[in-house]
């Protein structure tokens, strides 16, 4: 058997909340810039220390 819902309604007071809820500040922009500068950093360490470890291993033996 099939119910049919009722579509979600939101109070005024909830959508009064919602676009500062969803604002980005200044602040967290920055955080997340920095967060995904050191992740790309690791992964380029990363990358390099496997392409030392694989010319050690295949040349210079």
């Amino acid at each position: 058997m099939f119910y049919l819902r009722k579509p979600l309604e939101l109070s005024p007071k909830a959508l009064e909340l919602t676009p500062k809820l969803m604002e980005i500040t200044p602040k967290a922009m920055e955080i997340e810039y920095i967060r995904i500068k050191r992740l790309n950093l690791e992964k380029e360490k990363t990358y390099t220390i496997g392409c030392d470890m694989i010319d050690i291993h295949l040349f210079r033996r």
